[in-house]
């Protein structure tokens, strides 16, 4: 097992339930890795120079050994473990639950499966 693994994460993934609606399935996994660094992104340009911000950069990769995970973009993930549930209702929203665990939690916007990986395959999230 590689060393750097040593997170535990919470997933929430978003589905439909049988009416529909928007419904949030959680799931816990430890021996994970999650690291959250700050990067420089460009916003345009404002006449000839660019816009320059700075800007949170996430990754989480589970273990192969975990199992087969689903990932979407749009999905949550939190570092550590989490037993609050997602509902369409506030204070439990998923905006106000990424906002209760800034700077540890995002949303999914890149994934990948890299099992087939010769040594430590994983699922890779960035956001």
């Amino acid at each position: 097992m590689n060393p750097n693994y040593n997170q535990t994460i919470t997933i929430y993934s978003k589905s439909k339930d049988e009416k529909g609606k928007d419904a949030w399935i959680r799931q816990v996994f430890q021996d994970c890795f999650f690291k959250a660094s700050t990067g420089i992104a460009s916003g345009g340009s404002s006449g000839t120079a660019a816009n320059l911000y700075s800007k949170n950069v996430y990754v989480a990769r589970i273990p192969e050994e975990a199992g087969k995970v689903q990932l979407h973009e749009g999905d949550i993930i939190v570092k550590g473990e989490v037993a609050e549930e997602i509902t369409s209702s506030s204070p439990n929203t998923a905006t106000e639950l990424l906002k209760r665990y800034q700077p540890n939690a995002f949303r999914v916007t890149s994934f990948s499966d890299n099992t087939n990986f010769p040594v430590d395959g994983h699922y890779r999230a960035g956001g």
